[in-house]
This record gives structure tokens, sequence and C-alpha cells, in this order.
């Protein structure tokens, strides 16, 4: 058996380079994580402001609102294909 045969600082070794490669990997999905939480934030707060003086009672006001979650709904759907995408070509 070629692992029983390894010496106790390589399993410790292989132990801390596993640890360590996990926790950088946690890191990395914590701060895209991060990232798509306040660009999310960001949108949400753009369309407060444009809504602010909306009252809904004019065509203006519907095609406005319209168009802005149009945009929106494009900016959600281009972020998720594109952590769909990342997740893909992520090696295993």
């Amino acid at each position: 058996d070629a692992k029983g045969s390894e010496s106790p600082a390589y399993e410790d070794l292989e132990e801390k380079i596993s640890n360590r490669l996990a926790g950088i990997d946690g890191r990395i999905m914590a701060e895209t994580l991060c990232e798509k939480e306040k660009e999310a934030q960001e949108l949400y707060k753009l369309e407060e402001e444009t809504m602010a003086d909306d009252k809904g009672t004019s065509p203006r006001d519907y095609y406005r609102r319209a168009h802005l979650f149009d945009t929106s709904a494009q900016i959600f759907t281009s972020l998720i294909h594109k952590d769909d995408n990342a997740q893909q070509d992520a090696p295993e």
C-alpha cells in the first residue's frame, strides 16, 4: 500500500495543503457572493431612485418601469450565466 509507506510528516503536509486550498476556494466563493450582493443592492437602489416620482398613473410611468425592469432582468440574467460559466470552467 503506497499510502501506508508514506511518512506522517508527508501526510501532515498534504493535509495542510488541502486545508489551505479549501480556505482559498472558500474565500474566493465568499468574495464572489459579496460582489454579487453589492451589485444587486446597487441595482435595487437605482430602481428605488428611478421609481421615486412614479405614481403609476400615466403611460409614461408604465413604460419607464417596464424599461427599468427589462434592463435589470438582462443584467441579472447575464450575472447568472457568467456564474454558471465560471463554475463549468472551474477545475474539479
